[in-house]
C-alpha cells in the first residue's frame, strides 16, 4: 500500500451526464475505481482522479437538490461519522461550486468537503472503502425515485414536441435539402430520447423496487420487535 501511495498520479477526465447524472455517473465512477482511479475533485464536467489500488473504493450518488446548506452539511457530517467521504456536485452548468474557495473538515474517508453557499449542489458523491457490505443509502431511495420520475416527464414532453415539429417540417419541406436534413437530425434526437427514456424507466422501476423491499424489511423488523416485547 505504501508503494502505491508513493506513486500516486493525478489524471483528469471530462465527462458530461445530461440526463443520467445519478445512476450513469455512479456507474462510471465505480468503473473508474475498478481501474484503480479514486475521485479527488469534480467541477461540472471536469473530474480529477488519483491512482489507487483497483477496486479499493466504491461510490454512491445521493440527491440533495432542494435542501438548505445546513441540511447538506448535517448530512455530510453524519456520513463522515460512518466513514463515508462526500463531495458536492452541481448538475447544472454553474461553475460557482467548483471555482469557489472550498475547504475540508477531517481527512481520509471521514473528509467533508465544504463549499460556500453561492451555489448549493444538487448531488453528493459518496465514497467509502469497498468491503463485503452493500453500499446502499436507504434514506436516498425515495429521493432518487422522484428525481427519475421528473426526468421521465421532461423527456416525454420534449420527445412529444419534437415529434410534432418533425411532422410539421416534413409536410412543408417540399424537397428542401436544409429542411430534409433538419428532419433527419430531429429524428435522430427523438431516437436518442426514446433510448434515454427506456433507461430512465428502468431506473425508476429499480428504485421503486428498492423502496418496496425496504418497506418490507422495516415491516418485518417491526413485527419481530413486537413479538419480543409481547
Amino acid at each position: 500500500m505504501k508503494r502505491m501511495e508513493e506513486k500516486k498520479v493525478n489524471k483528469k477526465y471530462n465527462r458530461l451526464f445530461l440526463l443520467d447524472a445519478v445512476y450513469g455517473q455512479e456507474k462510471w465512477l465505480n468503473k473508474m475505481a475498478q481501474r484503480g482511479l479514486r475521485l479527488v475533485s469534480v467541477n461540472y464536467t471536469a473530474y480529477e482522479f488519483e491512482t489507487c489500488d483497483p477496486g479499493q473504493y466504491e461510490y454512491h450518488i445521493e440527491v440533495v437538490k432542494g435542501k438548505t446548506k445546513e441540511e447538506i452539511l448535517d448530512r455530510q457530517r453524519y456520513l463522515a461519522r460512518r466513514g463515508i467521504k462526500s463531495i458536492p456536485k452541481s448538475i447544472s452548468n454553474n461553475r460557482t461550486v467548483g471555482n469557489a474557495k472550498a475547504h475540508s473538515i477531517g481527512s481520509g474517508e471521514s473528509q467533508v468537503v465544504i463549499v460556500p453557499d453561492l451555489k448549493l449542489p444538487e448531488l453528493l458523491i459518496l465514497e467509502r472503502t469497498k468491503d463485503s457490505r452493500e453500499f446502499e443509502i436507504h434514506a436516498d431511495t425515495a429521493v432518487r425515485d422522484k428525481y427519475y420520475q421528473r426526468l421521465r416527464t421532461v423527456v416525454t414532453m420534449v420527445e412529444f414536441c419534437l415529434m410534432i415539429l418533425v411532422v410539421t417540417v416534413a409536410l412543408t419541406a417540399n424537397g428542401s435539402p436544409f429542411l430534409t436534413g433538419l428532419v433527419l437530425v430531429m429524428v435522430a434526437v427523438i431516437l436518442w430520447l426514446a433510448f434515454t427514456l427506456s433507461r430512465l424507466t428502468e431506473q425508476a422501476f429499480h428504485f421503486k423496487e428498492q423502496k418496496r423491499m425496504r418497506k418490507e424489511q422495516l415491516r418485518k423488523q417491526q413485527e419481530e420487535e413486537q413479538k419480543r416485547q409481547g
